[in-house]
């Protein structure tokens, strides 16, 4: 499996350096013009196949070494490979082989995956060069999906003092199981039809109290199940400078909870907030929980966006309190067609986060709790 951002790309010949399980980026001189074959090891996600990409490797080649297959890599970046219109996309290469394959290449080198896979936890492993070329090619066919984010302001009185924003994402996946099976269409009750009632919510409360110095933007944004791309986007283009985001509180799949939870931080000391988020709960009679172990979820929902473009984001939830909680919900309806409304769906939680978030609209809406600043 071969695959590429740009139309077309084809690397002829290169020469292979065996990285390991990619813990670190060998220098420039040692990657650049070759392939990195790097061993998967059953770690999700792109990061390190992206950090040997920007240190100089043509194309990265993965041994899928563990429970992965290339169907399920194909699968997940058929659903992550998109961007946005416009985007100034490489010409990167990125490749996947099964063991079988990488036995199979490398016949008569003198070298097999059981022998790299111990080099690999070897003490003092440094990258190996191999007797190998590779040739790879892949193209691409492009599919243009028209989509919006859907903005809402509800004015302050000071709009100069700056803005908070309130945003849960509206996508979700549609049609996703095969049509073998009974129910195929993923709905998306939990991720994220309960974080949209509780921003619609929140919305419609805040609406009906005095009026802020602040104005408090609402933002249903799209694209977040193929990249966090809405949030991208409004990062990109948004209604108002982002040095004014004073706060944004991402809202995602929050119908997890039975009311009366601790509230936890995802982004938790990864941003100014903290402090003032703690003085909320106090105000409100709430406990935060201690600790960044949910800090693990924070780059796989929409405020990961906004802060790679230095506004203040994060994610408070009571049902995000119980890290086995939601590995609970991953590992059963999340992604899944089972994500419906039905029997036994906790709300006493997301209720519990509407409260929340309209004291914390409130509260970083006020200037007299928290007064501008120089930025």
């Amino acid at each position: 499996l071969v695959l590429t951002s740009a139309k077309r790309s084809l690397l002829e010949n290169a020469p292979v350096l065996f990285v390991g399980k990619g813990s670190t980026v060998p220098p420039r001189a040692e990657l650049a013009g070759r392939i990195a074959l790097l061993l998967d090891g059953g770690r999700e996600g792109s990061e390190r196949q992206n950090a040997l990409l920007q240190g100089g490797a043509s194309a990265v080649l993965t041994v899928l070494d563990s429970e992965r297959t290339l169907e399920n890599v194909s699968d997940r970046r058929r659903r992550l490979g998109y961007a946005l219109a416009g985007e100034d996309l490489g010409g990167d290469l990125d490749a996947f082989i099964t063991p079988e394959g990488l036995n199979t290449a490398l016949a008569g080198t003198g070298q097999n995956l059981a022998a790299l896979q111990a080099l690999a936890n070897s003490p003092g492993f440094a990258p190996k060069p191999l007797d190998l070329t590779v040739t790879l090619e892949a193209t691409t066919r492009e599919t243009r999906i028209n989509t919006h984010n859907m903005i809402g302001r509800l004015p302050g009185k000071r709009p100069d003092a700056g803005a908070v924003v309130l945003m849960a994402h509206w996508d979700h996946f549609g049609r996703c199981a095969p049509n073998a099976v009974e129910h195929e269409i993923c709905n998306g009750a939990i991720d994220n039809a309960s974080g949209l009632a509780v921003l619609t919510e929140t919305a419609r409360r805040l609406a009906k109290l005095p009026r802020l110095d602040r104005d408090i933007y609402f933002v249903a944004s799209t694209g977040e199940e193929l990249g966090l791309l809405g949030a991208q986007a409004f990062a990109e283009n948004p209604p108002l400078p982002l040095r004014q985001i004073v706060a944004a509180f991402n809202i995602d799949s929050v119908a997890l909870g039975p009311a009366g939870q601790p509230f936890a931080i995802v982004g938790k000391g990864l941003t100014p907030l903290d402090a003032q988020i703690a003085a909320v709960a106090r105000q409100q009679k709430r406990k935060v929980v201690e600790g960044d172990a949910i800090n693990v979820y924070v780059r796989r929902q929409d405020g990961w966006a906004l802060l790679q473009h230095d506004v203040p984001a994060v994610m408070v939830s009571s049902s995000w309190s119980d890290l086995a909680r939601v590995e609970r919900f991953m590992e059963s309806d999340y992604h899944r067609p089972s994500d419906v409304v039905k029997p036994g769906i906790e709300l006493g939680g997301a209720a519990d986060d509407v409260n929340f978030h309209v004291a914390l609209a409130r509260w970083f809406g006020d200037l007299k709790k928290v007064p501008l600043t120089a930025k």
